[in-house]
């Protein structure tokens, strides 16, 4: 069971991936952009199929930390399992509060697992893309299939002690603060964060937390515990009295005993309404323990969090910067009496409440605030961090007159009321707004939490990273040049201002992740104006440009407090000094912590523009704008024609797109003619709100249900969405409600106040000037039969449901995404909160087969692109429409140009459901990326435009007019208009043709521009060099040799070939091509050659195996004194590489600035490559750390690195960070993790990564991916299992996939299979001597020298060579080079004395030679001789008597090493002393005190 789950948690740290077509093809940009035994002696390992040696692009996310990597640490990670769920109703803040955690503390140095726990305590390992559910409905609902159960929490808890270092519960309320999962990690052991078991169980029920503190001598509120229903009027009653309160009118509140976050809290007024209020919360079975206390008035409510920076036994709490907590009202909807900090305020985003850190209290205040929490956390033996509330009382409080009997000494007095154990962790909680405010960003106040926690156990030392180099989550570090800039525009005054602050605080967060991005959130500020985006308001709009810590708010207006709060000079100096005493509070804790690196952002002051000044400011930042403003100026297409004007690019449909959709409307008039097509649109009634309002009600009803002929209606704005002001209208009455709502200005309707159950409505505000009318589509209901057994059942026969579907791409090709069938729990029109903070409701992304078959769903999809592409959609936006289950067909509500971007909007769990899955992260950055792609849209207008005006004006004959249109058009990527522009031209002139010709290779139609060329040739048109260039650069694009020489020929007949842009071209086509000898014939012709064709000729030898004359030209170039550039440096680390030259490379290296590795991905690669190769993979993965950017190549190149380097299990993690990272895993990634389970033998763990390519990252299979496994198999003997595979693979098997087996065959002396697999592989390489040297070899093995002579005769008729075995060994920057019996060296005599030497001593040591492993019918003595002088020995001998004591002995020999020359070489390493590295052809060997890293599998 233990295996099974550990399954599930690693696979929750794979890979990301994007969409298909279009969205692919971004994707890919954006990520190229921002963790058996016997291999066949002759023929290249499988392996080998790594990508090291290429690259593309660049883009990483930010990582913060920094692992070990020396000896048996370097594949140390903390791992940290990430609990969350419980059975409290807060378990929808625990998902938000641990998708939190695990966005900002996994990375390197940390690898997390996520746990959940159910609502019956059962405890399940997910994935991390089950962490975005938007529910815990859907969470629950979906369990069963997407996580693995454990039987019991003993046996989850067995599982911690095995699979994690460390456990962060993330759960809130009941068994996450009571002490409960505290008590099951105790019992078993196993480390985690916060407070122990004990301690919690005293301070999470209100209660005893309560009388423990006022014995303590705290000042604590007057309370009385209620328990049972069996409730005593008259003590009650005797409590009111004693407290001052009247009996009937008395103001109390009612809360749970044991529950967390206001769950159950309520306001009640005398003793009977008590007492049934009281009774309500137990018989509802919130708790049987319920506390009635004083309801404090005329005071103020504070929060503040603790944090611990002691080390080990040492507490040491510190209280950040509290908060003060303000509730608003806002007319007869928000009723005063009623007033308490619930659970809505506290977690929605509401007006009701706004907040202020620091809090507007004296200064002394502050200070005893602080001082006291500090002591309560300590007296109470808490630990790591907390959150504890209370109120300040003024001197007018009803409290204050009873502060001497309540212990207090004067007016003024602090109360504690609540302490919590888990503090909130969700994106803008407490405390990261607290945190911010004194410089720790979301992951560096989370990982010095973590830290602080390990300290308490010894055996997590060792967990003390170089944190401080790589702290790059600061949005105030230096920014290099080449950094794009991005600004992400929240906020405005519409009804959706609120969603708006969610969406782009979340799509900040993610993005700011990506080094190469500088992103700046900017409020657009509400105003009180109305929205309407008409021009003349514009003038009065302001946008803030946000410092990190004002952000982290709920709301538009919050966020604008906070501007002008942190502005005003007073509040600012107050601020200034309260952070300086809180920040050397820490300080004075966390100086003397390694681990610590210093606060990682500053509290700057957020700047205030006007609209336009921003946007100009945008456009001389040349930065892109990210639109999440939602409704009104952001997306009715006011804000988008502005940013045009400038020329600032920007997320998201264009101008007239966003008129049309904002305007319901004019969306189904834009779409009214694709009915044949199976898109509807619904019938409309539009009216002006004011008419409504002076019109009879009863009326305007009867004129509305004769009109569609229906007696439902849905009412919303005309010009708003997202559920804002949505309402079903079943009779007269119901919208007489509707209509006084607006007039009174309500800012909601309260729940189920019209005839039909609902939700709270949330209202427009301001009251918009027009409504819609129209017939309310009665669709089927779906239920939830069974969520133990995911069984949903239907009800209805009409089969449409409502559907919402994301759209995402370029223009013209926009990709839809798996439609969103939401079952409602409650209500028919989804509300604010279902849409986007986790209300209710299950979420099914796709709809499954059981609801809509899957070409019902294609059809759908289908449908949904054709509504994108009819209203000019690009970018990205959201449908929500009703959908026909059976035909597919589609009824559209309303499209939404700036969807919804939260947490955990529908929009990120259909990336999530695409294959493979796109992480938000990526999926922001993809976004981010399409936004470019506006610019060449723009181009292209412009150039239809002036196409029209070039025919209209007679222009049409003009060449240069004509010749300007075509190359608009061709680098548009409209090739046809392109090719009817040319056809126009009537003479038409080289330049002509190199307009078009340069369309052809943009598009990457290589092979059509060579033709094109050659066209253009054969009409006499005489091409320039330019052409030439261009034309050769097509031929090395797809490797055409023939059309080169081609070309090359006419070159000669043109006088052309001494062109030096030319020559260096043709001199890498040959390189391409393989032809180095007519490479260097060129490149020696040449009288000038600059940096680029040394750097290519370079290049050249290296990727074609001449590493030695690769080497050799870039000595010749630097004594030519050329400064290498990162091309001819990397050509010459791939030599190096090669060679196994590590001294040489390094030198190479220090030729170039370190910090030019680490910031260009394409020398990194290199340099892992060359690290990996000479077997020093713990500086690669050094160099892999320190790296700020990081992609797909970079991740493999360490993956393959390791894994060759015996490091495998941390070839593993390092694919666990791709998820992290938001990058996706190709079929190299895989390769590399095969070519490391297979020199392991890790046979599960290989078929699980081989099974993921298809099943869980629908990669498709390659031939080395076969290959490996077959390898595995045949290593592990598994001779049936490999040839099975061999003979289902979906390709044809090729020579490696048959030498592997082969391999296999020679094992375990299998000559009957190998017979067999020997005919495949000569009939697929006749002339490949390997092939017969490997039969032989198998039958001199078992003894059967007649057929091993009979094939090496065979080899003898056919004219065939066994590969000599050759290997080498750098010393000060030579390259020596070794045969079997090699005695050409100078230094022979001394090497093979060397060799005698230790012979005798190993001899000494009882070693007998293994002389099976040399295939000829000789004696044993002259087989022992033959053994003794194998290259490798040769090489290591050299190396001993050459190298000083103690240095490393480097060789890399050409084939495999045999066993006799592998045992040798552990008996030298343990007789000498010294590390031995062997490359052969298959991995590494490091050899140490008689030891190899391999195991003895190899």
């Amino acid at each position: 069971m233990a295996s099974m789950a550990t399954g599930v948690s690693f696979s929750m740290t794979s890979g990301i991936g994007g969409g298909r077509d279009d969205v692919e093809r971004v994707a890919t940009a954006v990520r190229t952009t921002l963790k058996l035994n016997q291999k066949n002696s002759l023929s290249e390992s499988t392996c080998s199929f790594s990508v090291m040696n290429k690259y593309r692009g660049s883009g990483a996310i930010r990582t913060v930390s920094k692992a070990v990597v020396e000896g048996d640490e370097m594949s140390k990670n903390l791992k940290v399992g990430l609990i969350c769920g419980g059975p409290s109703a807060e378990r929808g803040i625990s998902l938000n509060s641990a998708r939190s955690v695990l966005d900002h503390i996994q990375g390197d140095g940390i690898s997390v697992s996520c746990y959940y726990i159910d609502p019956d305590l059962k405890a399940f390992a997910i994935s991390s893309a089950q962490v975005y559910s938007n529910t815990p409905a859907d969470f629950d609902f979906k369990l069963e299939s997407l996580a693995q159960g454990f039987s019991s929490l003993s046996e989850f808890a067995e599982h911690l002690v095995s699979a994690v270092d460390i456990v962060f519960p993330v759960i809130h309320g009941r068994f996450g603060e009571d002490g409960g999962i505290q008590e099951l990690l105790e019992s078993h052991n196993i480390p985690f964060v916060g407070t122990g078991s004990r301690e919690c169980i005293r301070a999470f029920d209100k209660y005893e937390a309560s009388l423990e503190l006022k014995e303590l001598g705290f000042m604590t509120v007057p309370n009385y515990l209620v328990q049972g229903t069996g409730v005593d009027k008259s003590e009650i009653a005797q409590w009111f009295t004693d407290n001052r309160l009247d009996l009937e009118m008395g103001k109390v509140v009612v809360k749970p005993a044991k529950a967390g976050s206001s769950i159950g809290v309520k306001v009640a007024f005398g003793v009977n309404d008590s007492i049934k209020k009281a009774i309500e919360l137990i018989v509802e079975g919130i708790d049987d323990r319920v506390v009635v206390e004083v309801f404090i008035e005329d005071a103020y409510e504070f929060t503040a969090i603790v944090l611990d920076v002691g080390s080990g036994s040492v507490c040491h709490p510190v209280v950040l910067m509290p908060t003060e907590v303000q509730l608003q009202f806002h007319g007869s909807g928000d009723l005063q009496e009623n007033a308490i900090f619930d659970y809505r305020r506290k977690y929605l985003p509401t007006q009701q409440v706004t907040y202020h850190t620091p809090p507007r209290f004296p200064i002394h205040v502050i200070k005893s605030i602080r001082e006291e929490a500090s002591l309560i956390f300590k007296k109470l033996g808490l630990r790591d961090f907390a959150r504890i509330d209370g109120w300040y009382l003024a001197p007018n409080s009803n409290l204050s007159s009873a502060s001497e009997k309540l212990g207090g000494p004067e007016s003024g007095d602090i109360i504690f009321t609540d302490i919590n154990l888990i503090s909130g962790m969700e994106q803008t909680s407490f405390l990261f707004q607290q945190a911010s405010k004194v410089g720790f960003s979301h992951s560096n106040i989370l990982r010095t939490v973590v830290h602080r926690a390990c300290s308490r156990f010894p055996h997590l030392t060792w967990y003390n990273y170089g944190y401080s180099l790589l702290l790059q989550g600061s949005t105030t570090q230096e920014v290099s040049e080449d950094v794009q800039k991005v600004f992400v525009i929240f906020g405005g005054d519409t009804s959706e201002r609120q969603v708006s602050v969610m969406s782009g605080t979340n799509v900040w967060i993610n993005l700011q992740r990506f080094v190469d991005l500088n992103v700046t959130p900017c409020l657009l500020s509400p105003s009180l104006r109305n929205s309407s985006g008409a021009s003349s308001n514009l003038d009065n709009r302001e946008v803030w440009v946000l410092p990190y810590s004002v952000v982290l708010r709920h709301t538009a207006e919050e966020v604008l407090a906070a501007c002008l709060e942190a502005v005003e000079p007073d509040r600012a100096l107050f601020t200034s000094l309260l952070q300086k005493q809180v920040m050397e509070d820490l300080m004075d804790g966390l100086k003397n912590q390694s681990w610590f690196a210093g606060f990682d952002i500053t509290d700057e002051l957020p700047r205030n523009f006007s609209l336009k000044e921003w946007i100009k400011h945008a456009r001389e930042a040349q930065a892109t704008v990210f639109i999440a403003v939602h409704g009104g100026i952001g997306e009715d297409g006011t804000l988008q024609a502005l940013l045009e004007d400038e020329g600032v690019s920007y997320t998201g449909p264009g101008v007239l797109a966003s008129r049309t959709c904002m305007d319901k409307v004019m969306t189904s008039q834009a779409l009214s003619h694709l009915s044949e097509f199976g898109i509807h649109t619904i019938s409309k009634d539009v009216r002006r709100t004011e008419d409504i309002m002076h019109e009879t009600i009863p009326n305007v009803w009867d004129e509305l249900i004769s009109k569609f002929q229906c007696l439902t209606l849905c009412v919303k704005p005309a010009k708003d969405g997202c559920s804002t002001g949505v309402a079903r209208l079943c009779s007269s009455e119901d919208l007489a409600v509707y209509v006084q709502a607006l007039k009174d200005c309500l800012l909601r309707i309260p729940p189920n106040t019209l005839s039909k159950t609902h939700g709270t409505i949330e209202m427009p505000n301001p009251t918009p000037e027009f409504l819609i009318f129209e017939p309310f589509v009665e669709t089927d209901e779906i239920i939830v039969s069974s969520k133990a057994k995911q069984q949903l059942s239907w009800k209805g026969r009409r089969r449409w449901v409502e559907m919402t579907v994301g759209v995402i791409g370029k223009c013209g090709s926009m990709h839809s995404l798996s439609p969103s069938l939401t079952v409602k729990e409650s209500g028919d029109i989804l509300s604010l909160e279902e849409k986007f903070q986790g209300g209710t409701g299950i979420n099914l992304t796709p709809p499954p087969p059981t609801i809509m078959s899957k070409e019902a769903l294609e059809r759908c999809k289908q449908g949904i692109e054709l509504i994108a592409e009819t209203l000019g959609l690009e970018g990205f936006s959201r449908i929500d429409a009703f959908v026909h289950v059976e035909t597919g067909e589609v009824l559209v509500i309303e499209v939404n140009t700036v969807p919804g971007m939260t947490p955990s909007t529908v929009l990120i769990q259909q990336a999530l459901a695409e294959q493979p899955p796109m992480y938000p992260p990526q999926f922001f950055r993809t976004l981010l990326h399409l936004a470019t792609q506006r610019v060449i849209a723009s181009n292209l207008k412009l150039g239809i435009n002036l196409h029209s005006l070039v025919v209209k004006c007679g222009f049409n004959h003009d060449v240069a007019a004509m010749t300007s249109l075509l190359s608009i058009y061709s680098g548009s990527g409209r090739l046809n208009d392109a090719h009817k522009v040319f056809e126009e031209i009537p003479d038409r002139s080289v330049v002509t043709w190199t307009a078009l010709f340069s369309g052809y290779t943009t598009a990457g139609k290589h092979r059509e521009a060579i033709g094109l060329f050659k066209k253009m040739v054969e009409m006499g048109v005489r091409p320039d060099s330019y052409f030439i260039v261009q034309v050769l650069s097509a031929c090395v694009h797809v490797g055409d040799l023939d059309s080169g020489e081609w070309i090359v020929k006419h070159m000669e007949e043109m006088e052309m070939q001494k062109n030096s842009f030319v020559r260096t071209t043709l001199v890498n086509l040959y390189a391409k091509c393989g032809k180095m000898e007519k490479a260097r014939s060129v490149f020696d012709s040449m009288v000038e050659r600059d940096i680029v064709t040394w750097s290519t000729m370079i290049q050249g030898y290296a990727s074609n195996s001449f590493p030695k004359e690769g080497r050799e030209l870039f000595l010749q170039m630097l004594q030519e004194n050329l400064k290498p550039d990162q091309f001819s440096i990397v050509g010459f680390l791939s030599s190096c590489a090669s060679l196994g030259a590590l001294d040489l490379g390094e030198w190479g290296i220090s030729l170039i600035d370190r910090h030019e590795f680490l910031t260009n991905l394409f020398m990194a690669n290199a340099l892992i490559d060359m690290y990996a190769k000479c077997g020093a993979m713990a500086r690669g993965f050094e160099v892999f750390k320190e790296m700020k950017e990081k992609d797909i190549v970079i991740m493999n190149a360490a993956i393959s690195g390791l894994a060759k380097n015996g490091h495998v299990k941390l070839s593993f993690a390092v694919f666990g960070q791709t998820e992290k990272l938001g990058i996706s895993p190709d079929g190299s990634t895989f390769l590399g993790l095969l070519c490391g389970c297979v020199h392991a033998g890790l046979i599960q763990d290989g078929l699980r990564f081989f099974n993921a390519i298809s099943c869980v990252y629908a990669l498709k299979r390659t031939v080395e991916h076969y290959g490996c496994m077959v390898d595995l198999w045949g290593r592990a003997g598994m001779l049936d299992d490999a040839y099975r595979l061999i003979c289902d693979m979906p390709m044809r098997p090729n020579a490696i996939v048959w030498g592997a087996l082969l391999s296999g065959c020679r094992l375990v002396k299998d000559t009957q299979l190998a017979e067999t697999v020997l005919k495949e592989l000569i009939a697929l390489e006749p002339w490949n001597a390997g092939n017969y040297v490997q039969l032989s070899n198998i039958y001199s093995v078992s003894g059967r020298w007649d057929e091993a002579a009979e094939v090496r005769d065979m080899m003898n008729r056919k004219g065939m060579k066994k590969i000599p075995g050759y290997s080498w060994i750098e010393l000060e920057g030579t390259v020596h080079e070794f045969l079997a019996d090699d005695k050409s060296h100078p230094l022979s005599d001394k090497i093979y004395a060397k060799l005698e030497d230790l012979g005798n001593e190993m001899r000494l040591m009882g070693f007998v030679p293994t002389t099976e492993f040399v295939f000829f019918d000789v004696e044993d003595e002259e087989k022992e001789r033959v053994l003794g002088h194998h290259s490798e020995k040769l090489a290591v001998a050299f190396g001993l008597i050459s190298t000083d004591h103690g240095q490393v002995i480097r060789v890399v020999k050409n084939l495999r090493v045999c066993g006799d020359c592998h045992e040798v070489m552990k008996l030298i390493s343990k007789i000498t002393r010294r590390e031995i590295v062997v490359r052969d052809n298959n991995r590494f060997h490091c050899f140490t005190n008689g030891s190899c890293s391999c195991n003895d599998y190899w």
